[in-house]
């Protein structure tokens, strides 16, 4: 993936199955609407995939094939499709510190949900966030005094709290607490 072709966007969307960055089907999903997409548009549009403007493919692809496709299908595409093209621009731009845009929304029909019917209709819901269990030298938050709030001013208007931190950090730890919040910094300072 050296460049920003046609041909490099498929490969990359190949490769955030395969490498595991999202499920797999999802990936040949996002595959699938590409190539679909991109039909409407002529070759030698197809050499820089991030320079597209969306609203124009999409009104092509409405034009050329909107009667294959129903109005809310042709929302999932779009949706699909701009996730799609914007990921690969945050990847092109920045292959290091890439991440997929979002997760996945879980469906499951409405009969397993609470207060759910005999209905069999897919409803969406957002993931359910899971916190791993409590470990021997964790840090219980709710209790006071388990630990040290530590505030830091990063900007005039902005100040984090970072905490609790334990009273015995050793500076191992503190190296730890460090390379994790480097590494949710934006690359430009």
């Amino acid at each position: 993936m050296s460049g920003r072709t046609k041909a490099d966007f498929l490969e990359f969307l190949d490769w955030l199955g395969s490498k595991g960055l999202m499920p797999l089907n999802t990936a040949q999903a996002r595959k699938a609407v590409a190539n679909k997409v991109l039909a409407a548009l002529e070759e030698e549009e197809l050499s820089d995939i991030t320079a597209l403007d969306i609203d124009n493919v999409m009104l092509r692809f409405t034009n050329k094939f909107g009667k294959k496709y129903k109005p809310e299908s042709q929302r999932t595409y779009r949706s699909r499709f701009e996730t799609s093209v914007a990921d690969f621009k945050a990847y092109c731009d920045n292959p290091v510190g890439f991440r997929p845009q979002g997760r996945p929304q879980i469906k499951r029909p409405i009969s397993e949900q609470p207060n759910g019917g005999d209905k069999k209709k897919l409803v969406l819901r957002k993931p359910a966030v899971k916190t791993p269990p409590p470990q021997d030298h964790s840090v219980d938050t709710e209790s006071p005094g388990s630990g040290n709030v530590i505030p830091i001013q990063i900007r005039h208007n902005l100040t984090v709290r970072i905490g609790p931190v334990p009273f015995d950090l050793t500076k191992s730890e503190a190296t730890k607490i460090a390379n994790i919040i480097l590494a949710h910094a934006t690359p430009i300072d």
